[in-house]
């Protein structure tokens, strides 16, 4: 164990245009406790004057920076403005660099600036940084908390596990496992967060990448902890590129008002095979949950699973998939949930196609007024602004049991062709029960082929059942093109 007055804030500094070529040091309102190892060896923490990369004190030019260790067990750390004062175990701007094997692990302190287990300022994409390893088991962070944080490359296979300690709020206060600033990738990170009160960083990423390039196969996982308003959570996130293939677990933790969970988000690419779990979950403010959302790409095949949770408040919604443009073949699962206001398989400005929502007891509590209310279960739910010929198509949903009041649709938009409800069992009352439902004021509609079949349940007296359904606005009811819609109810 090394003990001094002056601690290195940044193992190795290197910055987007100039390397630091003298020792960056702060004030510390408590002596630190800290261990720098490498193999067998440990170091005093230093910078060397000419240098390409730095661990220690010691001058590094192999391009493989691989299996260095970290331990910080107290101290307080302060901003120092003149440098980039990071927690770094490693930073390298080595062109084509391997970075990997690395570990960052705190058990206390407060810190005044940013954490990183790993940053990386170099520019070559094809640079690797892959399976460094940060845990915060305690300590006071003011700042932003990442596993690695790259200007360019490669982030894969990373780690950051939360187990305590507070979080509070700085100028930038996200969590990731892995981050990339301008071109590369992010995959395979993971976040894990056991617990800690986290009630002021709003941004908690498996992966994210800013500019050019893909999130695939980053996760979180939240079994505990303290969660502020305003929470959003993402697996994996692209403003660019695709993000695919990443997922979001909550089994634990408390929740503030307007959490959002996104399983994959992106700005401009597609959304695809993202997820989000929740199991076991009692949420008592509004929530908003989404398997895939993709603001200006389509959003495909994301899925919503929730079983055994609890929605306490009175206005939630969760999507399986949700696009401005093309929300097709996404699916959210219910399983035992007690939920109120909206249910969306796929969500989309212009056309859903082939969602599906299913679910298998519990209780739902939706609107039931057929038109202009967007609380309810829907297949697929198209708004149709700016866009006439908007379209659910081929969407589904599922009933198996459970007590549902309000509103159940196949699918909703300006046109709506081959949706279905599909009722096997549960109790009912004054629903209304709709296979699509059409409505845009003065738009040709198409209402055709949705239907509505009822094997089982419970239903009141002044239930409402439609195959196809519209409110003539504008048209007088031959204009409409109503076709092929069907109930069937049998024993």
């Amino acid at each position: 164990m090394v003990k001094t007055k002056r601690i290195l804030i940044a193992l190795a500094v290197i910055g987007a245009n100039m390397l630091h070529t003298m020792p960056v040091y702060t004030s510390l309102a408590a002596e630190p406790d800290y261990t720098i190892t490498h193999g067998t060896d440990s170091f005093e923490p230093s910078v060397a004057a000419d240098y390409k990369s730095v661990i220690g004190n010691q001058k590094i030019t192999s391009s493989d920076l691989t299996g260095w260790n970290m331990v910080i067990r107290n101290g307080t750390y302060d901003h120092n403005a003149d440098y980039d004062p990071a927690i770094s175990l490693v930073a390298s701007n080595i062109a084509a660099a391997n970075i990997n094997n690395n570990s960052l692990t705190i058990n206390n302190g407060t810190f005044n600036y940013y954490i990183y287990g790993v940053k990386y300022g170099g520019t070559d994409v094809e640079s690797v940084i892959s399976n460094n390893n940060t845990t915060l088991n305690d300590g006071t962070y003011n700042y932003g908390v990442y596993g690695v944080y790259a200007k360019n490359g490669k982030v894969k296979e990373n780690t950051l596990t939360i187990e305590g300690g507070s979080f509070k709020y700085g100028s930038s206060n996200s969590i990731s496992a892995g981050w990339v600033e301008q071109s590369g990738s992010v995959e395979a990170n993971k976040v894990f967060i056991n617990g800690g009160d986290v009630q002021y960083s709003k941004y908690i990423y498996g992966g994210f990448m800013r500019g050019t390039g893909d999130a695939i196969n980053n996760e979180v996982t939240i079994s505990g902890g303290t969660f502020g308003s305003n929470t959003t959570v993402y697996g994996g996130y692209s403003e660019s590129g695709a993000t695919k293939q990443n997922t979001v677990k909550i089994s634990g933790g408390i929740f503030d008002s307007d959490t959002r969970v996104y399983g994959g988000h992106s700005e401009n690419g597609n959304v695809t095979d993202n997820e989000v779990i929740i199991e076991n979950m009692i949420f008592t403010k509004d929530v908003r949950l989404y398997g895939g959302y993709s603001v200006n790409g389509t959003a495909l095949d994301n899925i919503l699973t929730i079983t055994g949770s609890n929605f306490n408040y009175k206005q939630n919604s969760i999507y399986g998939g949700k696009s401005d443009t093309l929300a097709k073949g996404n699916k959210v699962h219910l399983t035992d949930v007690n939920y109120k206001y909206a249910i969306y398989g796929g969500y989309a400005r212009d056309n859903t196609e082939g969602n599906e929502v299913t679910i298998s007891g519990g209780t739902i509590e939706t609107n039931k007024s057929p038109i202009g209310s967007s609380s309810g279960i829907y297949g697929g739910y198209s708004t149709g602004s700016y866009n006439t010929t908007a379209t659910a198509n081929g969407n589904v949903v599922t009933i198996t049991t459970g007590n549902i009041t309000g509103m159940i649709v196949g699918g909703y938009a300006i046109n709506v062709i081959n949706n279905k409800v599909i009722i096997n069992g549960g109790t009912f009352g004054n629903i209304g029960v709709y296979g699509g439902i059409a409505d845009k004021e003065l738009f040709l509609r198409e209402i055709k082929g949705n239907t509505v079949t009822i094997t089982g349940g419970n239903f009141g007296s002044g239930a409402i059942i439609c195959g196809g359904y519209f409110t003539p606005v504008g048209y007088s009811d031959h204009d409409q093109p109503i076709l092929d819609n069907k109930v069937t109810i049998s024993d």
